[in-house]
């Protein structure tokens, strides 16, 4: 509830905790072994280190000198997963001016909003997790303004994974993994990077690592100064007109400048004991801070279509958000033949709080003849433990076991409290009737394995959770207690051959309810918009299978896919009028939804200098639900598409051309229109050291997105705007 505080509509966001797993099982590796990286100038670098088991060589593909390897040379730029897909973004362009938000927004399928709504095939139930752990920064409200402050400069690779198998803790929902650069054993080496755009928003960044031997440091800051220009009208029309005989409402809300302060700490070390142990730990810091004025214009009409009412009601609102995430992890390789365990301990904590202040102008006064404050705030933290285990049975049969152990508390407090016209902006929450907590303890197991021969993987898993929640209103003892247990199961079959490859994948995954989702207080979102949890709320259970096929045609490289997804007990939003033009949202399990789609994509050369790629995803939505005593049903057609064009310039310049268009997407009780935009980036060389990027970031872009809902007693339309067309300028140096 806390994005509310800056916009009309809160964002629904999910949070969840996941851990991806390699597609294969690794060959034994030395503890300095590290996951590919890449250089500043975008030439990726692998490094390979031999333990001695691989000096004494038994194996095929196993190293045989001690000494260490670097290979220099340009990674594939995809890699397909069972279930999902990786993209290498190391050497991007656009990473090199842009936010992990502007580097998303050129993956396939992949969209991220201006207001920090992630979708992946047109779906929100999306966990963004970073190195393939949970995060505090990346969940809920948090997500958007997390993802538009860091940097791109300083990911290396994009796991997206749409059917998640029974090592990916998702929670049931479709997974983005972030993966950062990490340290090569190459010593010192960091970068600074500034940007500005034409409207005097900024953004400074600093990206760098140490490697030695023994020791591996990574470190990434940056800071960032944002400004968004909204604006939202709204038309509400009731089926039946409320007590002030009102049955059409419209709202005009005039937006000043959002401005906004970010900034965003990410730091990792990784020691290399004897033998082949590592130990190492990292933490992230994220904050968040804004405030804007909005002027809503309101005007209510009877059936007639005769004025009621005009009036102004003017808010101001300040959003504060910080959030720190921190692991510690040993892994220890060698076990046997060539087992591997890890053991990671979690924590991460946030805390939000918004704070409104509203005041009631009368058509013709000239003063305010009330004030309404309305504020929220939250805070949470979760302890986790894990502990994974890898090896090869034999020859072509390996598998992986872990179990996960986590306790997380959260807390909302939130609601109105009508103030006298005398009083001041509040200095901390008064009047906030709801405290309302949640205690929650999940257990996870795992099993996964895989069987692979001649051109053929078969991969199987089973996995069992168990939640137990706590209800709490303030320090009282538990009003409900809630417990929910299911086992996940996840196949994969692939086969490959010189030309390509055939995978299929299936999987059945519980998705368990957030936390506020079950909060039974109303609360007050603004002054005209209310939202209420359910208490009684069940998993929704998703069922998902998907073909797919990779190779090359031609000298193109390609990818089709064909997938459903279902979804039983759907959690969703409805609306309906409860008061004199107040609209009250609330959360109930409403039937079922069902995707049916294609996705394609290609890629290569045009010519020698200018590589492309494309990609488009088309798909039919249908839900189906109960809800006001009938049931009610929609579908919906509609479509992705994505382009871009790579041109190197001689030895120092790259131009980058990207494009994006997406069609509506259906709610429950609604659709939600499409957009598209259009980006250029230009990057300069001076040499090796310095460069410099010209970014026409969105300078075509269709801003508006509508927003309907029908609901037996009250239908809504909301148009919004938000400009996010920028000219951008920015620098980069390497110190070294």
């Amino acid at each position: 509830m806390l994005a509310s505080g800056l916009m009309l509509s809160p964002l629904a966001c999910g949070q969840a905790i996941a851990q991806t797993a390699p597609k294969n099982p690794p060959l034994p590796a030395s503890p300095a072994q590290r996951p590919v990286g890449a250089k500043d100038n975008g030439a990726p670098e692998a490094t390979v280190n031999a333990t001695p088991q691989q000096q004494a060589g038994s194996r095929d593909g196993e190293v045989r000198d001690s000494a260490e390897i670097v290979v220099t040379g340009e990674l594939p730029p995809v890699r397909q997963l069972p279930g999902g897909t990786e993209y290498n973004v190391g050497g991007s362009v656009q990473g090199a001016t842009g936010s992990v938000a502007d580097l998303l927004n050129t993956l396939p399928s992949i969209s991220v909003t201006s207001d920090g709504e992630v979708t992946l095939r047109g779906r929100t139930d999306v966990e963004v997790l970073i190195d393939g752990r949970p995060s505090a920064a990346l969940s809920g409200d948090s997500r958007g303004t997390t993802l538009q402050t860091m940097p791109a400069s300083g990911i290396e690779s994009v796991e997206v994974v749409t059917n998640p198998g029974a090592a990916v803790e998702s929670g049931g929902a479709s997974v983005i993994n972030l993966k950062p650069r990490q340290a090569a054993a190459s010593g010192p080496r960091a970068s600074l990077a500034a940007d500005i755009d034409h409207r005097r928003r900024g953004r400074v960044s600093l990206d760098s690592s140490y490697g030695g031997r023994e020791v591996k440091l990574d470190l990434a800051a940056s800071y960032r100064e944002s400004l968004r220009l909204d604006g939202v009208s709204t038309v509400r029309r009731y089926g039946q007109a409320g007590p002030g005989g009102i049955a059409l409402a419209t709202i005009q809300a005039d937006y000043t400048p959002t401005r906004g302060r970010a900034s965003d700490v990410q730091a990792k070390l990784r020691y290399a004991l004897a033998g082949d142990t590592e130990i190492g730990g990292s933490v992230h810091y994220a904050g968040y801070f804004a405030t804007n004025r909005v002027d809503f214009l309101n005007a209510d009409y009877d059936a007639a279509g005769n004025v009621l009412n005009r009036y102004v009601r003017v808010r101001d609102a300040r959003l504060d958000k910080d959030d720190v995430d921190a692991n510690l992890f040993l892994t220890r390789r060698g076990i046997g033949a060539d087992g591997e365990l890890r053991i990671e301990g979690l924590y991460g904590s946030g805390k939000g709080r918004s704070d409104r202040m509203y005041s009631l102008i009368p058509d013709g006064a000239a003063s305010p003849v009330s004030l309404t404050y309305v504020g929220d705030y939250q805070d949470s933290s979760f302890y986790r433990a894990t502990a994974d285990f890898k090896a090869s049975l034999a020859r072509h049969l390996s598998f992986k076991v872990g179990v996960a152990r986590e306790s997380a508390d959260e807390r909302f407090r939130n609601g109105g409290a009508d103030l006298p016209l005398t009083a001041s902006l509040p200095s901390h929450f008064v009047g906030i009737p709801s405290d309302f907590r949640v205690a929650r303890d999940n257990i996870t197991g795992y099993v996964e394995t895989s069987v692979g021969s001649t051109g053929w993987t078969v991969q199987g898993g089973l996995k069992w959770r168990g939640s137990r929640f706590a209800l709490r209103d303030g320090g009282d003892p538990p009003f409900l207690r809630r417990h929910f247990d299911g086992v996940d199961t996840s196949l994969s079959v692939e086969h490959r051959w010189s030309e390509g490859a055939l995978s299929l994948s299936f999987s059945r995954l519980l998705q368990l309810p957030e936390a506020q989702d079950l909060n039974p207080t109303v609360i007050a979102v603004d002054v005209q918009d209310r939202y209420v949890g359910n208490p009684a709320l069940q998993p929704q259970k998703a069922i998902r299978g998907e073909i797919k096929y990779d190779g090359s045609l031609g000298g193109l490289k390609t990818v089709a896919t064909l997938y459903y997804r279902g979804t039983e007990d759907v959690i969703a939003t409805i609306y309906q009028a409860v008061g004199d033009n107040i609209i009250q949202s609330s959360r109930i399990n409403a039937g079922l939804s069902q995707e049916y789609g294609a996705e394609a994509g290609v890629s290569g050369k045009l010519v020698r200098d200018i590589k492309f790629d494309l990609s488009g995803n088309v798909y039919r939505a249908e839900t189906s639900f109960s809800a006001f005593g009938s049931i009610q049903r929609d579908s919906l057609f509609t479509y992705s598409a994505k382009a871009a064009l790579d041109w190197s310039i001689g030895k120092s310049d790259k131009l980058r051309l990207d494009a994006r268009a997406e069609g509506p997407s259906l709610l429950v009780q609604g659709r939600r229109s499409g957009n598209s935009a259009v980006s250029l980036v230009w990057q300069h060389s001076i040499d090796a050291d310095l460069s410099f990027t010209l970014a026409a970031q969105q300078f075509l872009q269709d801003a508006y997105i509508v927003t309907e809902i029908a609901s037996p007693t009250v239908e809504t339309v909301a148009r919004r705007i938000n400009n996010t067309t920028a000219l951008q300028f920015g620098i980069k140096f390497r110190i070294k």
